[in-house]
C-alpha cells in the first residue's frame, strides 16, 4: 500500500527527495544523502562532471531506477513503498524523456516514432496519430511527417524525440544531455524548444555539462561525488534556486 504524508509532515512540493542514496555493490556510492524539492512550472538544470552521479539522479527522479535508501515523495506519496506496476504507470503518465542519443527507430517515419511514445497508454491509434501530428508541427517539423528518421539531421532527430516525450502530456520533462551531439546552432534551438515546454502544469529538468545551458534554467544544482548542492556560479542569473536541503536561496546569496 502506498504511504502518503499527512498533517505537518505533508510535503509542500510536487516532488521531494529526502536523504536519497544509491549504491552499486559495497564500494560504489553514486548518490549520497540527496535532498531536493521540485515544483511544476519551473525549469531546472543539473550539472557536473562525468561520473558525478547526475544521470543516476535523473534516473531516480524519472522512476527508471530505485534508490538504495531514503524517501522519494511524488504528489505526496512515498514511491519507495509502492509496487513496480504503480511505478510503471506513473513513469508513463507523469514523465517524458529526452536522451542525448535520441533512441529513435531510423527506418520508421517521424510520425511513427512520435506515436510510439503513447503505445502503452491505452488510447486509440487515431488519437495517437492526431496528437503526434500536432506535436510534429509544434517542434517545427511540419512537412517531414512521413520521412524516415534516418534521413533527418541530428537537430531534427532531437526534435522528433522531444515530440515523442510530450505525446503523453507529461508533468515533468527529463532531458539527459539533449544537446550533447549537436552543433551550437542546433543546440540553441533545441534548448529553447525544451524551455518553451515549461508551463504552470509542466516542469523541465536538463542534465548537462554546459554551464551556459544550465544558466538558462531558473534553478540549478551541481552534482559532485554523488552529493548535490546549489550551482552558486550561476545563482545570479536565476530568480530563485534551491539548496540541496530544498530551502530557497535568493540570487547572489552565499
Amino acid at each position: 500500500m502506498a504511504v502518503k504524508k499527512t498533517g505537518q509532515n505533508q510535503p509542500h512540493s510536487w516532488l521531494e527527495l529526502s536523504a536519497i542514496n544509491r549504491s552499486f555493490g559495497a564500494r560504489i556510492h553514486a548518490l549520497r544523502a540527496v535532498n531536493l524539492r521540485l515544483e511544476l512550472g519551473e525549469s531546472y538544470s543539473i550539472i557536473g562532471p562525468s561520473g558525478s552521479g547526475k544521470s543516476t539522479l535523473l534516473n531516480i527522479i524519472g522512476l527508471l531506477d530505485r534508490p538504495s535508501g531514503g524517501h522519494y515523495w511524488l504528489q505526496g506519496v512515498d514511491t519507495t513503498q509502492v509496487s513496480d506496476a504503480q511505478i510503471s504507470r506513473w513513469r508513463c503518465q507523469l514523465f517524458g524523456f529526452v536522451f542525448q542519443d535520441f533512441h529513435l527507430l531510423a527506418r520508421r517515419s517521424v510520425i511513427e516514432n512520435v506515436m510510439l511514445g503513447a503505445l502503452y497508454t491505452g488510447i486509440s491509434r487515431a488519437q495517437r496519430w492526431r496528437r503526434a501530428n500536432d506535436l510534429i508541427g509544434v517542434v517545427g517539423l511540419k512537412g517531414r511527417t512521413n520521412d524516415p528518421v534516418g534521413q533527418l539531421s541530428g537537430g531534427e532527430r532531437q526534435r522528433v524525440a522531444i515530440a515523442r516525450a510530450l505525446i503523453n502530456e507529461p508533468k515533468l520533462l527529463l532531458c539527459d544531455e539533449p544537446t550533447g551531439n549537436l552543433d551550437s546552432v542546433a543546440a540553441d534551438g533545441i534548448t529553447q524548444l525544451i524551455l518553451n515546454c515549461v508551463s504552470p502544469q509542466t516542469a523541465v529538468i536538463i542534465v548537462t555539462h554546459d554551464q551556459q545551458l544550465a544558466a538558462r534554467c531558473r534553478s540549478s544544482w551541481v552534482v559532485r561525488d554523488g552529493q548535490v548542492s546549489p550551482n552558486l556560479s550561476i545563482m545570479t542569473s536565476s530568480e530563485t534556486a534551491f539548496t540541496a536541503s530544498g530551502s530557497p536561496v535568493t540570487p547572489g546569496a552565499r
